[in-house]
This record gives C-alpha cells, structure tokens and sequence, in this order.
C-alpha cells in the first residue's frame, strides 16, 4: 500500500517561534494530536533539524524577533521547494500573510489558533506532502523500470502518457482516456486513482456497452424498493458505492442520452437520483471516462450531447494503439513471459530469436491485450524449452509469414503481379482471422471475443465490417 493510503492525522512538524509561551502552547497541543514537533526559536535552529529529522510540515511566525519569517520559508524552499510551509500570523498582517502565500506559503493561521482549524489545514499540508513525494517516487520508477502501476513502456508517446498521469492524477479533475480496444485504459484509469487523494476508497469499473439502457441505469444509479419487479429492496449503485472514490466508465461512447442526462447532472452539481427515487442523493465522486470511439464524429452526429462531451474532455489523456510503440513490444513480451511462466510453473521458458522477430514485426490489432493472450498461448503450448513462431497464436504466425504453404511475399500479391496497399493487407489478414475464429468457436461471437481479447460489442463490429455471419459458421 502507498504512502497516499496511509493514515493522515499525524506527522512531523518543524515549529518556529521566538515566543517560548506560543511555542510552549502550540507544541503541546500538536503532540496531543499524535504529531511529533521539533520546535526552534529561528531560522538557524530549523536548518539544523532539518539536515537532521525528516519534516513533513514547517509552521512559522511571520515576525521573528532575529529574521523575517518570509526570508526563513525562502531558504527552507531552496533546500526543499516542495515543503509546504504555513504563517503564523496576527490579525493585524493578515495582508501580509496573504502577500506570503504569493510568495510560497502552503497557508496561515491567525493567533490565538483554534484547534480544529489547526489540525484541518495541518492535515491538508500532510497530504499534499505525501502526495509529492509519491509522485516522485513514481517519476523515479518509471525512470528505472519503464513502468508505473502495471503499465509498461519506455517509448516516447507512453513517457508522454506517464506525464499526464503525473499530471491529471492528484487532481479532481474528470478524465478521459482515448484508445484502441486493448491498450490499457482501465489501468490509466487505475493510476490516476493510485496517485490521487481518493486512493484509500473504491475504485470501481463498469463497461457502458455491455450492459442494456435499463440494467445500466440501476447499477449505476441504484433504485428504491418497489421501483420495478423484483426490486425487493434498495440496492445502491456505483456512484454511492464509490463515494469519496472513483468510478471508471469505459467505452461512455455507447451510453444511451437518456442516460448521459443523469451522468451531466452528477458531473455538474454532484447529485443523481436512484431509479424510483424522490429525492436526489448527493455523492462526491471522482469519474474517469474511456473510449475508443470519435466523440467528436457522434457530437456532430447528434448521439452524443455535446455539453457532457465537453465537460469530460477535461483532462485528455491518449493512449497510443502497440503499432505506434514498437520500441515497447519486446518488454512487454518478455514482462508477461515472465507472469505466465510463473502461473502455469514454465519457469525454464524463453523466446527464440525467430519468434521475438515475429512479434516485432505483427501489427498487433488486438494492442496489448491481443500480445499477452499470444504469449500465454505460447507458453502453454511450447513443447521444449524456448517458445518458436508456430506456438504464437494462429493470426501471428500468419501475419509473420507463417500460415502453412503461404510465404510472406506471395500473401501480399495479387494475381496481377501488383502488391497490396497496407490497408488491404491489413483487412485481409483482419478477415482471414475473423473467419478462422468463427470456424474454431463454430460461430459463438462471445467465444470469438474472449479469444480475441475484445469486448462482444467490438466483435460484432468487426463482423459486419467483413460481412461476416456467425449463422454460417454453425455446427
């Protein structure tokens, strides 16, 4: 578990006073919080606790009887630019104290401090605190490993995607993940909840196209006893169910607009109302949306409303599709190897030279989650120690040149003599697959999904792209 998800209520406190009854005061009434407090008269006094003790935050007089209080926060900020400092301060320089937060300061309080006002904004400073030094440790780690939460690259569109994430997830802001089926969304979703102030409460996921209008509504708005048949009882949606927590809304594309009215609604005044409710419930929620759809295409189309789209486009992150990071396959591979070898104990595997090749050179439709079903396939179909090309999935080895009697060349060949643009190779292999699923699944769309590593929905759209019919395919 993260520092963010530890307890908030106490830390350490650097104290500056050059009133010994206030530092006497103030000192025991932090202690008594459960705060440790290391309490100096000066600025020389706090540099040298904190070259010694580890300070989460600096509390300060504005007016030192040696040093202005201002030219302390400065010398601390050099030494530590992310120390939250806060001003002690009388009500007669309450604008000066305002000049300070211009210049830095975390916060003030005016004397004589109320207590609960004290261990409030305390409490706040800690916060922010850990937060920076998770981010940090985060940036540190993707910096050695190339990876952050589960989600592994070193290319450059995914540093960018590193940075966003640094970025959007300590913040409250709603977010909006872009990409193929199968680049990851859910654990960009995933991360920005880690790094952000709600990591201690739910996260919780629901696919908008999996679900009909009516059942999507109840779960995730709830309903009241009596609002249809067989609502025996109130049953809480995900919005209550994440409370203080995030909810994930993947592929938001396919949400009806009846619905999108009430999820505009929570977005703006947070409040929503339970199916057969009378009364509005209010919910503090943080939502992330994802899709791989043109959300601009189905504003201008009319599906969309164009007022949600906005308010969800706050903080975009894209998320690149694996042909557009290349330089990341061979980690992945070698990452999800490692995994699978482990769970089906093939801990003596590794990958050929010809089939790392392979994987290089497949286009990966199916994005990162077609590349781990691949090699899970691979490791429990090698037969000797290192995995080769033929124990890849079928649609690899195809694609790579390896379907039986057909060379890589010739497959790109019309009769004519002339080779094939890279769309039409694509779509020919794209339906080749297609068609090799529906014979193997004898025509079971869900099965050819699973196997595929796609939703249903996706699955369906793929088929009638190639005007293919399950029907003809059964047994």
């Amino acid at each position: 578990m993260s520092e963010l998800t530890a307890s908030l209520s106490s830390g350490t406190v650097l104290l500056i006073d050059d009133d010994e009854n206030i530092r006497t005061v103030l000192e025991m009434r932090m202690q008594a919080g459960g705060w440790t407090v290391h309490a100096v008269e000066d600025g020389a006094g706090a540099m040298k606790v904190l070259g010694s003790h580890s300070v989460d935050v600096v509390l300060s007089d504005l007016r030192l009887e040696k040093e202005d209080g201002l030219e302390v926060m400065e010398i601390i900020h050099q030494v530590d630019p992310d120390m939250p400092v806060l001003i002690l301060t009388a009500h007669g320089s309450i604008p000066n104290a305002v000049d300070a937060m211009n210049r830095g300061a975390a916060g003030y309080l005016t004397k004589p401090v109320e207590k609960g006002e004290l261990f409030a904004i305390l409490g706040k400073c800690l916060a922010t605190r850990q937060l920076s030094r998770e981010v940090d440790g985060l940036r540190r780690a993707v910096d050695e490993r190339g990876e952050l939460f589960g989600i592994i690259g070193s290319s450059p569109p995914m540093r960018k995607v590193f940075s966003l994430i640094e970025r959007f997830g300590p913040t409250k802001l709603t977010a909006a993940i872009h990409g193929e089926s199968g680049t990851g969304k859910e654990l960009v979703a995933q991360a920005l909840h880690q790094i952000s102030g709600r990591a201690n409460k739910e996260f919780l996921a629901i696919n908008c196209a999996a679900l009909p209008e009516a059942l999507l509504q109840s779960e995730l708005f709830g309903y009241k006893r009596g609002a249809f048949t067989g609502a025996s009882h109130d049953r809480d949606g995900l919005f209550k169910r994440a409370d203080g927590g995030t909810l994930f809304l993947d592929e938001i594309g396919d949400m009806s607009p009846a619905l999108q009215v009430s999820l505009l609604r929570v977005l703006q005044e947070g409040e929503f109302m339970p199916v057969g409710g009378r009364a509005h419930e209010k919910v503090d929620v943080r939502v992330i949306v994802a899709t791989h759809r043109d959300l601009p295409k189905l504003v201008e189309e009319g599906s969309f409303r164009a007022d949600l789209f906005y308010r969800i486009h706050v903080a975009l992150i894209h998320l690149p599709p694996l042909r557009e990071r290349g330089e990341d396959i061979e980690t992945l591979a070698r990452a999800f190897l490692s995994r699978f070898a482990e769970r089906h104990q093939r801990t003596d595997l590794s990958f050929s030279g010809a089939s790392m090749e392979v994987m290089l050179q497949h286009g990966w439709p199916g994005n990162v989650r077609e590349l781990e079903n691949a090699v899970e396939r691979a490791v429990v179909m090698a037969a000797g120690p290192t995995i080769e090309p033929e124990d890849l999935l079928a649609g690899v080895a195809l694609e790579g040149g390896l379907g039986a009697g057909v060379s890589p060349v010739d497959s790109l060949v019309l009769a004519s003599g002339e080779i094939l643009t890279h769309k039409e190779a694509r779509d020919a292999w794209e339906r080749k697959y297609l068609e090799r699923l529906l014979k193997n699944t004898e025509g079971n769309v869900s099965a050819c999904a699973r196997r595929a590593g796609k939703y249903r929905a996706d699955m369906y759209a793929l088929l009638r792209k190639h005007d293919l019919n399950p029907k003809d395919y059964k047994a």
